[in-house]
């Protein structure tokens, strides 16, 4: 998904429009392996099968797709395909990345293993442990102030007395 994510910043989209865009292609993908006669022809007006994009994951099912849509002929064909497989904001959304077509794509994933800039486990469990820590430390110094401050409301309190007299 980390790449994903650059390639959609790459091309100005968010992760909420991939998010919807892998949502609904995993739909598509429980409909064609269920026979759906929409999904099936969905898929093989790209070349594609279930079968064919069953042994993949999410993501590169979305890149096999994204690339078969910028491999049809006219930019309306392309329109019209990448609404069937993502509907129709999502789609639309997309097809400026697919205009790059598959070349464009491969560059993009390309660069994003030259900048090895994907997160091992590791990494990620490491920022996850940094993040609670600082959950951690912020809810202490919070108490801490709150503790200081039910301290020094009674001082300040009688010290205000003290300068009214």
């Amino acid at each position: 998904m980390q790449e994903l994510s650059y390639i959609a910043k790459q091309n100005s989209l968010d992760m909420s429009s991939m998010g919807m865009a892998i949502r609904t292609q995993n739909e598509l993908m429980v409909d064609a392996a269920s026979g759906t006669d929409a999904a099936v022809e969905s898929l093989s007006k790209l070349g594609l099968s279930y079968s064919s994009l069953a042994g993949m994951n999410p993501e590169e099912q979305f890149f096999s797709i994204a690339n078969a849509i910028s491999g049809l002929n006219t930019a309306q064909e392309q329109s019209a395909a990448a609404t069937d497989i993502w509907g129709a904001r999502v789609g639309q959304n997309l097809l400026p990345m697919i205009a790059q077509g598959a070349e464009g794509i491969q560059g993009l994933r390309d660069r994003y293993q030259d900048l090895n800039a994907e997160m091992s486990p590791e990494k990620l469990q490491s920022l996850q442990d940094l993040h609670d820590s600082w959950n951690d430390l912020t809810t202490v110094m919070k108490d801490f102030a709150d503790t200081l401050g039910e301290t020094i409301t009674p001082v300040d309190r009688k010290s205000t007395r003290l300068n009214s007299s």
